[in-house]
């Protein structure tokens, strides 16, 4: 391979990725959010890379931001914000409602 080739494949290459990385958190900032629901993004593959489960256990931050950015996921449904949520018991700064009666 020349080493014009070369360069451009390196080129190609950073160049896709940073457009999946800074695209994904762009994707990840208008998925959950409640004031541009008609820019929502529905993909199912979309929503399962953003609401995947964590590899590390979150922070007491993380775990807030991770709640805030999924505001509009259901509690149980969404692995990110059932670990998020269950950080946040853990620590003592959600205090789950044991008067709730579940049908």
């Amino acid at each position: 391979m020349s080493t014009e080739a070369t360069i451009w494949v390196v080129v190609v290459a950073l160049l896709s990725w940073l457009l999946v990385a800074f695209g994904g958190l762009r994707l990840q900032g208008v998925l959950h959010s409640r004031a541009d629901s008609r820019y929502r993004v529905t993909s199912p593959r979309i929503t399962a890379w953003v609401c995947a489960a964590p590899l590390r256990r979150f922070t007491v931050d993380q775990a807030h931001t991770a709640m805030q950015l999924h505001i509009d996921c259901l509690l149980g449904e969404c692995p990110r914000k059932t670990h998020a949520y269950n950080v946040l018991v853990q620590e003592g700064h959600i205090r789950p409602d044991t008067g709730r009666v579940y049908a």
